[in-house]
């Protein structure tokens, strides 16, 4: 087949794969055709560019800045990516006929796209649905039910009503959309994915760059963002500093760091320490050389959400450590899989004592990070994901 794979995040496939890349490059290892569009923010400076990686076409589009800007800058972008995309496309792949297209949210800006796209082509069309949008936007405070929420919100229906089939996260995902009224038949598990690889060779000693020597060592890996309400584990942090033996390391970009920066500077949190986000072989050998990892989000969520950063931390045979909203199934799975102890967003001493827990026992941390890898096995690989799509 003709795969079209649209979406905004996309990686060097000669430095790394991740979610996606993991993906492109399992269907395209299947003998399809794969053909990715995917952004190229303003800020590079650089023109629309067409590459074959690892056996994919990978077109990146120019167009405006989205990652770690304002919200009213990122919200322009959403909207002129689809004109962007479509001329793009069209100018690169003008006779290619394509039989599916794959697009993940966020964004969901591409709907018109799609329509077009089923309508020229007769093409099957799959949503890989990794965020709920806009109800996660008035979840964490970014937006109202009003004018831009109910423009949004059609578009978001317009969405589900073009997609042949939904592949939701979890189980409570799919029962989300369903009560949202999206005909049950459209519906499926579609679990986070990765290729599941073997450890990362010894390197670099971070611990020792990093002057981490001695220490009970918890890492958070992703996105510093809204979603995530990193502040909580600051208040951690904070409930902390009587232990000289724990640090607390944040790995990543988003538009709450000089925020967070803040905070642990303004409060003395030297058990903590903010790094700009590594390539993926020195996250590997981090995690590693840590004790714990780190999984967040905001009490505020009402829409059920599985990060997939935990993917890293069970790869890494890694115990996690997670503070979680009401909504979410993933303290579930976490319980499932017997791979980390779980709190709700708020209860700090629930939270501490969880930390506290696993701090004392290396023994329950290597039984929790051995049942993480083999869960892994079991539930998460792109294969089985890359099955389910192409069912």
């Amino acid at each position: 087949m003709n795969v079209l794979f649209l979406n905004v995040a996309f990686p060097d496939l000669e430095e790394g794969a991740g979610l996606y890349g993991d993906m492109a490059i399992e269907l395209a290892a299947r003998g399809h055709s794969m053909h990715v569009a995917t952004l190229l923010e303003r800020k590079h400076g650089r023109a629309t560019t067409l590459a074959v990686q690892r056996g994919v076409q990978v077109l990146r589009v120019a167009s405006g800045d989205l990652f770690n800007v304002g919200f009213v800058r990122k919200g322009l972008t959403l909207l002129a990516l689809e004109g962007d995309f479509r001329r793009a496309i069209r100018r690169t792949w003008p006779s290619v006929h394509f039989d599916l297209v794959i697009y993940p949210t966020p964004p969901i800006t591409f709907v018109g796209l799609v329509e077009e796209l089923k309508r020229e082509h007769g093409c099957a069309t799959y949503l890989i649905l990794r965020d709920i949008f806009p109800q996660n936007a008035v979840d964490v405070g970014i937006m109202r039910k009003r004018i831009a929420y109910r423009y949004f919100r059609r578009v978001e229906q317009r969405l589900y009503a073009v997609s042949d089939r939904i592949g939701c996260m979890s189980p409570a995902n799919v029962e989300w959309v369903r009560r949202d009224g999206v005909p049950a038949e459209k519906l499926e598990l579609l679990p986070n994915w990765r290729k599941v690889r073997d450890p990362i060779p010894a390197g670099r000693d971070l611990r020792r760059e990093w002057r981490l020597e001695g220490k009970f060592l918890a890492v958070f890996g992703g996105v510093l963002g809204i979603a995530q309400e990193l502040e909580f584990l600051l208040d951690l942090a904070r409930d902390c500093r009587d232990r000289k033996d724990v640090a607390f390391v944040v790995v990543g970009e988003g538009n709450q760091k000089a925020k967070l920066r803040e905070i642990a500077a303004h409060d003395g949190l030297d058990n903590v320490q903010f790094r700009e986000r590594v390539s993926s072989g020195d996250f590997g050998r981090l995690l590693r050389l840590a004790d714990v990892g780190l999984v967040n989000l905001s009490r505020h969520f009402t829409i059920p959400n599985c990060p997939s950063k935990v993917l890293d931390y069970f790869e890494a045979e890694l115990p996690v450590l997670a503070s979680l909203d009401r909504a979410t199934d993933f303290g579930a799975m976490l319980d499932d899989a017997g791979a980390g102890l779980w709190s709700i967003t708020g209860d700090l001493p629930a939270y501490r004592k969880n930390l506290d827990r696993l701090v004392a026992d290396a023994a329950l941390r290597r039984e929790m990070g051995r049942r993480g890898r083999a869960y892994l096995g079991q539930h998460f690989t792109v294969e089985r994901a890359a099955d389910i799509i192409l069912r």
